[in-house]
């Protein structure tokens, strides 16, 4: 059966009377020729709204922005979330009563500034384009700093066209590289940093991840993992010979929304999957088996690492970087228990502060989708002494945002043309 779908937003578009700009709507899908399918927020892999059979409907809650894309996505038999298996899209406007449109701002999530392939998760903006980005800021935005907004959200006061840079994790290339552009320009950023990450002789283990599969040479043709209990036997065949020109031939991949070009992408996505969820103490366990399966050294590369302690009192020197917390491991909270949540978000924010001397005010949650947190990790987070907190779902920050949930716009490596029209769109939609 010829596989096919439709999914339809009503109303669409939304009319809404208050001055948050967010609506309401209710999806309804059908789809002809597959099993189960998943509606998608903002990409074929972004946050999971609805999982049904061939036929559902659901109504969303206050946050519906405008210009939001809901994905229908053909999950059957385990297929990945990548724009392959996407049946149809539906694009939810909001249109505000007359003269009621409300201030809108954006933030930015930013996570390195640098030069790198592959890049599996868009993650790097390469210097020259970061500096035509933040030209375009300093020309046509007016720039705030994170607690700027939030006391503007607070006081009802939201300058309208506003942005905030932000930058997720704690690499080293955002001292290196980031902080002089931004000096460059004057533009203020604030960096949530993942505190057992830093100083840390290995990389992110996403980064590991790519170290271990996506570069040249040979591995053993069977990998054997046991996670959690399970037994994994993947087979590379052939692929477990890597050569340069295969390399360079998939040096672009991106491990959303395109597919896998060699088994060697096909176990990558996999064994991510397979670590997301995981704690960091098994995480880390599993990774030590990939890495003696493959023979490979613990060292971070250079182009790769993390901030050392001594690096982040620099980046933090001066007026022009705000330090947030990140967590302590960068585990999923959503899978967490209660206790392991507030160690991660209270410790960080007390070992941040003792390595900058200053508050820590701000919180992001790691990954950041709305599956990967929940109302009880918010609850921690406002408890725990922070002024706001920013997730990793897109959208405007308009007078009606929850402050510990706030939207963020994911910039990627384009030129100073490209982000200018992407800007024009977010902040005028």
């Amino acid at each position: 059966m010829r596989v096919t779908g439709v999914i339809t937003a009503d109303p669409n578009p939304v009319r809404v009377s208050d001055r948050s700009g967010l609506g309401v709507t209710t999806l309804s899908w059908t789809s002809e020729g597959v099993e189960m399918v998943e509606v998608r927020v903002g990409a074929p892999d972004g946050p999971l709204f609805s999982r049904s059979g061939p036929v559902g409907q659901a109504q969303t809650g206050q946050w519906v922005s405008d210009g939001m894309i809901f994905y229908l996505q053909d999950v059957s038999g385990g297929l990945p979330l990548t724009s392959a298996h996407t049946l149809a899209t539906v694009t939810v406007k909001v249109e505000a009563a007359a003269g009621e449109r409300s201030p809108r701002a954006l933030i930015l999530i930013y996570h390195r500034v640098a030069e790198v392939c592959p890049d599996p998760w868009s993650l790097c903006v390469r210097p020259q384009h970061f500096a035509e980005q933040l030209e375009v800021l300093r020309k046509h935005a007016r720039v705030l700093r994170l607690r700027e907004l939030v006391a503007a959200l607070l006081e009802s006061r939201l300058p309208d066209q506003s942005v905030v840079v932000t930058f997720d994790d704690g690499y080293a290339d955002n001292l290196s590289q980031a902080k002089p552009l931004l000096e460059r320009y004057g533009i203020p950023a604030t960096c949530f940093l993942t505190t057992g990450w830093l100083g840390c002789a290995r990389e992110f283990w996403w980064d590991e991840l790519d170290r271990l599969l996506l570069q040249s040479g040979s591995l053993p043709e069977t990998l054997r993992l046991k996670i959690r209990g399970e037994e994994y036997h993947w087979e590379l065949g052939e692929a477990a010979r890597y050569d340069a020109e295969a390399y360079h031939s998939h040096r672009r991949w991106r491990a959303w929304g395109e597919p896998d070009p060699s088994p060697r992408h096909l176990l990558y996505r996999a064994i991510y999957r397979l670590l997301y969820p995981l704690p960091e103490a098994e995480r880390q366990a599993a990774q030590d088996k990939l890495r003696a399966w493959a023979g490979a050294e613990l060292a971070a590369r250079p182009s790769h690492r993390p901030l050392s302690h001594q690096e982040i009192a620099a980046l933090a020197e001066g007026d022009l970087i705000e330090i947030g917390a990140h967590t302590i491991t960068h585990s999923l909270l959503a899978a967490a228990p209660t206790s392991v949540q507030r160690r991660e978000i209270v410790q960080s924010k007390a070992q941040l502060e003792e390595l900058v001397g200053q508050p820590v005010r701000s919180f992001a949650y790691p990954f950041g989708k709305r599956g990967d947190y929940t109302e009880e990790t918010v609850t921690i987070v406002r408890e725990s002494g922070f002024a706001c907190a920013c997730s990793n779902f897109p959208g405007a920050v308009t007078g009606g945002v929850d402050h510990f949930q706030l939207p963020r716009m994911f910039v990627e490596d384009c030129d100073g043309e490209e982000f200018t029209r992407q800007l024009w769109l977010w902040l005028k939609a």
